[in-house]
């Protein structure tokens, strides 16, 4: 487990590029996918500090649980330690240096359905520099950055399924009431981003309309994780009929 003290944090989401700039130091590959066995159940970790200042940075590992929304809550539990081994998971980089950190799957060795992780790793809020030889008071704000990554460890033949329905919003979304809610559930054993999402929403009459995903940025940027739920709100076409509303939709594979 982690011990130390965060005064100030900047976050940077990991994205589909394979390394995180940004201040102190990057960071990456900052997606993962690791087998629960073999060669492929660990990586390395390329962490390089740009500047010419020492940097001190620790990486760590919390468990991914996303809520319908697509805000997520990171959860840190003790058995983390079991699951894997980072080393080092601490280091200081001197000035323009690079180290690389080993990130292992030491868990299960054979798991059914695809696992989802954060690795984060953190600039840690101390200051290097030595003491004021005059010994007056100073004031000094320490900004410190955190990458969050992904690990998935996946088992082989893993893939995705979803299912996809579509109604009037729900009661309980006040604020949505007039609108298309979309649940978009993924009920295979790997996590997919729906990019080129093709649906086709029809209602009690007439034809059926054709939304793609790229026409919607939240829609075409969703991971849906195995066994998990994705929600998203819809201002319903004008020509389209009302409910209820039957969907049919294409997922091409991307290449």
């Amino acid at each position: 487990m982690r011990h130390f003290i965060i005064l100030a944090a900047v976050s940077v989401m990991g994205s589909i590029t394979g390394t995180a700039a940004f201040a102190g130091f990057t960071f990456g590959p900052v997606i993962n996918e690791l087998a629960p066995s073999g060669p492929r159940s660990s990586v390395a970790i390329t962490v390089r500090n740009p500047t010419d200042q020492k940097v001190p940075v620790m990486l760590y590992i919390v468990h991914r649980e996303p809520k319908p929304d697509g805000s997520e809550e990171y959860k840190e539990t003790p058995e983390i330690d079991d699951l894997f081994q980072i080393y080092p998971s601490q280091l200081i980089l001197n000035a323009n240096d690079l180290r690389t950190v080993r990130v292992s799957w030491i868990g299960q060795p054979k798991v059914t359905s695809e696992l989802s992780f954060r690795l984060i790793a953190e600039e840690l809020p101390f200051s290097m520099e030595p003491e004021s030889s005059d010994m007056r008071t100073r004031a000094k704000i320490l900004i410190a950055t955190k990458y969050v990554g992904s690990v998935y460890i996946t088992p082989p033949e893993a893939k995705p399924e979803l299912q996809i329905i579509a109604k009037m919003a729900d009661p309980e979304f006040k604020d949505q009431q007039g609108k298309i809610q979309l649940e978009i559930t993924n009920t295979g054993t790997k996590h997919v981003i729906p990019r080129k999402l093709v649906l086709k929403i029809a209602g009690a009459s007439g034809a059926p309309i054709e939304l793609r995903a790229d026409e919607f940025k939240k829609l075409a940027g969703d991971n849906v994780l195995a066994g998990k739920m994705r929600r998203h709100f819809l201002t319903a076409p004008a020509q389209l009929p009302p409910g209820p509303y039957k969907v049919t939709f294409e997922l091409p594979e991307e290449k």
